[in-house]
């Protein structure tokens, strides 16, 4: 896929906002040393570079809980070829029969399965937060012991069809409900705790999945999203299953995210939510423009998302 009408629109972007003045915190010297930072990662592979089997080697070595990560296939009916997907388990998941929680986590745009683990991070982060609550330590408490999955949504908004013309096509709405949710649940030991999120593309499609598969998921945090098109789809019948089904919504943005749009959207969904009464909760950062619509904001907040996702489904 190439990338270049992307990277003139990045462009653009971090013109405009420097002619509005929009580099809080920081100055117009951090703002292009951040912007040269971000072209340089958004036309980096760090993917190509995974695996699976030098990260639990480097687990073993971190001084942090023996997490383990997984990079799986398994044949899709629904796109009728195998498709990968990446499990991150907890400790001890080999050693033992009990059963965990799942947390779906949706990449971004020109991501993959691989994406959280190579660019985000995932798995120290996963490592820290587990490591916060004792976990893996003799004696200790278990909050926080999840099975994390990550699917590979090619360029998708985790959609059916087509969206725009420089992202990939496919059935990936159909492909999570039908497919992979069902493998992760035959292979992994599963309690039917679930949570679903994302950044950007992928929490534009974790919030439209948990609102229109009201039941399926008992949490949702997404980060960065843009959700105009999921309020229009929306019908009252739809809120009125989302405000009764007890699914605990958490969401939050940059207000100076350099896609200026999706941080407006942000706001209006938290201002249809209230005034629909729908339970949520909901975060407005201050970050560098050119952090915020990129890793340095999405580490930050995956480590809150998943800590309150595990008040509910851990």
């Amino acid at each position: 896929m190439q990338r270049y009408p992307a990277f003139i629109l990045l462009i653009l972007l971090f013109s405009a906002g420097i002619a509005h003045g929009d580099t809080v915190p920081g100055t117009s010297t951090d703002f292009f040393r951040h912007a040269v930072d971000y072209v340089r990662n958004f036309f980096a592979t760090p993917e190509s570079g995974f695996n699976a089997s030098a990260i639990n080697i480097g687990v073993l070595d971190s001084g942090l809980p023996l997490v383990s990560i997984e990079h799986m296939s398994f044949f899709s009916p629904v796109f009728g070829r195998e498709k990968n997907y990446t499990a991150l388990l907890p400790p001890g998941y080999h050693n033992s029969s009990r059963r965990y929680p799942v947390y779906y986590l949706l990449h971004g745009a020109w991501g993959d399965e691989r994406t959280w683990a190579a660019r985000g991070d995932i798995v120290r982060i996963y490592q820290e937060i587990l490591a916060d609550e004792g976990v893996g330590r003799e004696e200790s408490a278990s909050f926080g012991e999840m099975i994390i999955v990550m699917p590979d949504g090619g360029n998708s908004v985790w959609e059916d069809g087509c969206v725009f013309l420089i992202f990939w096509c496919g059935n990936y709405e159909d492909y999570l409900v039908e497919d992979f949710i069902p493998e992760v649940e035959s292979r992994y030991r599963t309690d039917g705790g679930r949570g679903i999120g994302g950044l950007s593309f992928g929490a534009r499609g974790a919030m439209r999945l948990a609102f229109l598969y009201t039941g399926n998921f008992d949490f949702v945090g997404a980060h960065s999203g843009y959700y105009d098109f999921l309020m229009q789809e929306m019908t009252e019948d739809g809120w009125d299953r989302v405000k009764s089904s007890g699914l605990v919504i958490y969401f939050d943005n940059s207000r100076n995210d350099v896609l200026t749009e999706y941080s407006a959207s942000s706001i209006r969904l938290n201002r249809t939510l209230g005034e629909i009464g729908i339970p949520h909760e909901y975060m407005e950062l201050d970050f560098l423009t050119a952090q915020s619509h990129a890793w340095p904001y999405w580490k930050q907040q995956i480590k809150t998302s998943l800590q309150k996702a595990c008040n509910v489904i851990c």
